[in-house]
């Protein structure tokens, strides 16, 4: 990542995956979403997972949060989260316990993170006392300092609005708000601006990217887009076929690719 560098030590690791297989089992068979997958990720660092559609990222996104829906399933492999091993616990407290409010994700559609008939202070002042103890003014007053991080003028006013009343760019800031509310260990976006104007993308990218430095957030980036791994990521990850075929740092990878281009 180009910018400041982060005050964080590298050698403390967020995440580490490990020989990860993820798994459809289908009426027409069983698909392999996921084949062998390892990774690591430091600390304050930003790891873009790129491939084309289909390769497989966004499921290795699920299968780190836990959100993989029947009849997928993970079958083998380690998912270490801050030392914790996530593959393997049982659904419901355990599962969610172990990676809230210190893992989250932010999707593509903000929508899909917010409810359009809740104003938007309701919906982040429950998101803070979900996970500790705090008076309703005092939750408020850290709604609004999120919004203001990710640079919403008049966070105030913002708070009082329902989703619909806000553009997609609006909605989407608020969406990655309420993702760092918890200054979590590690966030996991999948394409949240790709819908996005170019403009508004690079604001939003810029105002993340201070967040995580600031924070010592973990964050992985799903895409396609390799404009915006190169302004965002230190390390980059490429998919294809379900597995990862290449990684390193974002400069050497994308200056000195070594994976072949699959023919047509």
């Amino acid at each position: 990542m180009s910018g400041t560098p982060t005050p964080f030590p590298a050698v403390e690791n967020t995440l580490e995956v490990r020989h990860l297989q993820t798994r459809f089992f289908t009426r027409e068979g069983v698909l392999p979403a996921v084949e062998d997958v390892s990774l690591t990720l430091a600390r304050g660092r930003v790891l873009s997972l790129v491939g084309e559609s289909g390769s497989g990222k966004s499921v290795t996104g699920f299968s780190i949060m836990g959100l993989v829906d029947a009849p997928g399933r993970v079958v083998g492999g380690e998912i270490l989260f801050r030392g914790k091993n996530l593959v393997g616990l049982r659904g419901g407290g355990d599962a969610v316990s172990a990676r809230q409010p210190r893992c989250h994700s932010v999707p593509e559609d903000p929508m899909s993170t917010l409810n359009p008939v809740q104003r938007v202070d309701a919906q982040m002042i429950e998101a803070v006392r979900a996970h500790r103890r705090a008076s309703r003014r005092a939750a408020r007053e850290q709604a609004a300092e999120a919004l203001a991080a990710m640079g919403i003028a008049n966070p105030e006013e913002r708070l009082r609005a329902y989703p619909h009343q806000l553009s997609g760019g609006m909605r989407q800031r608020i969406a990655i708000a309420i993702a760092m509310l918890h200054k979590p260990d590690l966030i996991i976006a999948d394409e949240p601006t790709t819908a996005l104007d170019v403009t508004i993308q690079v604001q939003i990218l810029s105002e993340l990217q201070t967040l995580v430095r600031t924070q010592g957030t973990s964050l992985i980036w799903i895409t396609h887009d390799l404009s915006v791994v190169a302004g965002l990521a230190d390390d980059i990850a490429v998919m294809y076929a379900g597995r990862i075929v290449e990684q390193g740092t974002v400069d050497a990878v994308l200056d000195h690719p070594q994976h072949p281009i699959p023919p047509a």
